[in-house]
């Protein structure tokens, strides 16, 4: 059971927390883009499962990185 004061430090932490990720200390350099991929492959499963797909996010991560590894073959 979430209290009053964990909400609101959980509400203070979601405020402050966003300018910090962008620190390197945070996110090593070789793991950014690999934290970035796995961000925008969550928010797409999650809109399209507010949408109405019905789908496991197991599912659609494998859907999503073949999309995605098919893309980087056809580029080269």
């Amino acid at each position: 059971m979430l209290t009053n004061k964990m909400q609101r430090l959980l509400h203070e932490f979601d405020l402050t927390i966003g300018g910090s990720l962008q620190s390197s200390a945070m996110i090593p350099g070789n793991e950014k883009s690999k934290y970035l991929i796995n961000s925008l492959m969550e928010e797409a499963i999650a809109s399209s499962q507010i949408e109405g797909a019905v789908t496991t996010r197991k599912e659609a991560k494998k859907c999503c990185a073949s999309d995605l590894l098919r893309k980087v073959r056809a580029s080269r």
